[in-house]
């Protein structure tokens, strides 16, 4: 069941895409209890009063799986197209929930940090999460 979903006047969308939470610690931990608890929370407040409004999109490889996950959540960005997805200027943060090995076989970028200076935003894999400028 969704919440009722508290959005701030004050507020600044971000868009992060989590690839690979269609498995359980991808759900559990990192969709459910940190994206969308913070959204539950109204945001994450900024020191100037405004808020981080989070919006995931959610990205995998089994479209009935990402799509189910989005409804069971009330999220209509989501996506099989990883690279179409990488390319949005939108995307301000990139997660990957995915093991190391699936994105070595995927030939996805390994390294933890990357620079998009088209976007001049950061978009990580691995377990960490870095905000755009």
């Amino acid at each position: 069941m969704v919440k009722s979903l508290f959005f701030p006047m004050h507020s600044r969308p971000i868009h992060i895409l989590m690839n690979g939470v269609t498995g359980r610690m991808g759900r559990n931990q990192h969709l459910v209890r940190s994206i969308l608890a913070i959204r539950e929370q109204g945001g994450l407040r900024l020191a100037n009063g405004e808020y981080l409004w989070p919006e995931p999109i959610l990205a995998g490889r089994n479209e009935a799986r990402v799509r189910a996950l989005a409804d069971e959540f009330g999220l209509n960005r989501w996506t099989t197209n990883l690279d179409a997805a990488l390319a949005d200027p939108d995307i301000s943060i990139y997660f990957d929930a995915q093991p190391r090995i699936c994105r070595l076989l995927l030939n996805l970028p390994v390294s933890p940090l990357r620079q998009e200076s088209k976007t001049e935003s950061y978009k990580i894999s691995c377990s960490c999460l870095a905000f755009a400028n």
